[in-house]
């Protein structure tokens, strides 16, 4: 009988391992109760009895911390798989935002561009010089402003055609960025017009 508690005892311990714990009871029990039932009835039956119900019990609660050790490993591999899923979600995000971004810059680049001349526009200008001018009423800030114009530019267009004219608006654009200073502006606000910020 004290073999049988100590093999008991040590099949608790082994809970991890449910092949092992059956083996083990199953060696203890059934040697235990056969020699019980062959030395006699009464006390003998009674010791019988009780290592039965000690080895159902002990077997119940092997299933049971078995059973659920299962369940925690399913759901460790159901957590694994969730958090590489929502990893890859997240991967998936990022390169959305960043294309998002670049779409965005992309967007808000051309909104203030001029397409022709990649010069600013009468948009850009005039939110440039919204808090230029109150800079200038205040007295913190100087600015001389410089209108252009291409002489005959329709002569241009109808003698030569729209290209040859699109390309004298890019190299006036040119030309006239080659000669201004960092925080100048420079904008084409119309066909053939162009304006400049010169500041201080």
């Amino acid at each position: 009988y004290a073999a049988f508690v100590a093999t008991s005892l040590l099949a608790i311990t082994y809970i991890a391992a449910l092949p092992a714990s059956l083996v083990l009871v199953a060696a203890s029990v059934l040697p235990l109760v056969g020699f019980m039932v062959w030395e006699g009835p009464g006390v003998m039956v009674l010791l019988a009895l009780g290592t039965l119900v000690c080895a159902v019990a002990l077997q119940l609660r092997v299933f049971s911390i078995h059973g659920t050790l299962l369940q925690a490993l399913a759901a460790e591999r159901q957590n694994a798989a969730l958090v590489q899923e929502l990893q890859t979600y997240r991967q998936t995000l990022e390169t959305e935002n960043a294309s998002l971004d670049s779409s965005l810059r992309a967007a808000a680049h051309a909104a203030h561009r001029d397409p022709l001349t990649g010069l600013f526009n009468r948009r850009h200008v005039t939110a440039y010089a919204e808090p230029l001018a109150e800079a200038v009423q205040a007295g913190r800030e100087q600015v001389t402003l410089c209108m252009v114009d291409v002489d005959h530019f329709k002569q241009v267009n109808d003698r030569h055609g729209h290209r040859v004219g699109d390309e004298v608006l890019r190299a006036v654009g040119t030309l006239l960025g080659a000669r201004l200073r960092e925080g100048d502006c420079l904008a084409r606000i119309g066909g053939e017009e162009f304006m400049i910020v010169l500041r201080q």
